[in-house]
């Protein structure tokens, strides 16, 4: 598959077409154009911001990403009864990564970045629905277990230093 073909094909899976997810998670040969279309985000993120300095440290950085989010995924969906492999399910996941090409917009781009993550979650649930073959409510948990685990540490951390820094404070007065 040539690189225009993976981009059409991430337009189909981005807007939900069930048909191409299926057809893109079954063809080895989109594996190659999924880690370029991932590539190339830090790429579009740091034209969009004008610094260039991220690029190599961010394919290093978003590849982790999509590798350890998709093998997050792929146990979950196992777990909830699930049938396909990491590659099925890399494949299309990785297509959706052309959402994350807004970010080479100057100003705009890292809060266009941020409709496109939630956007994506409905892909990941449709994606998962399709290739798992799991209801959408098993679907959904997969996807919605990893963020609330997340979204606790993230809220936990945050919590940790404001009471740090509120009990510095009042060491202070």
């Amino acid at each position: 598959m040539d690189i225009i073909q993976g981009i059409k094909r991430a337009i189909g899976i981005i807007t939900l077409n069930s048909a191409v997810i299926k057809e893109t998670s079954r063809d080895k040969n989109a594996t190659g154009v999924t880690l370029l279309i991932w590539m190339f985000i830090p790429v579009a993120a740091s034209i969009g911001t004008w610094s260039l300095r991220n690029i190599i440290p961010g394919i290093f950085v978003w590849t982790a990403v999509l590798g350890i989010g998709t093998a997050i995924y792929h146990i979950l969906a196992q777990i909830l009864g699930g049938k396909a492999t990491y590659q099925q399910l890399l494949r299309p996941l990785g297509h959706q990564g052309v959402l994350y090409w807004v970010m080479i917009i100057p100003g705009i781009g890292p809060a266009l970045s941020v409709v496109a993550m939630f956007w994506s979650i409905v892909i990941d649930i449709v994606t998962l629905k399709i290739v798992y073959k799991l209801s959408t409510a098993r679907a959904a948990a997969v996807v919605l277990i990893p963020a609330s685990i997340i979204i606790t540490l993230v809220a936990t951390f945050f919590a940790v230093i404001v009471a740090f820094m509120l009990a510095m404070i009042g060491k202070n007065i």
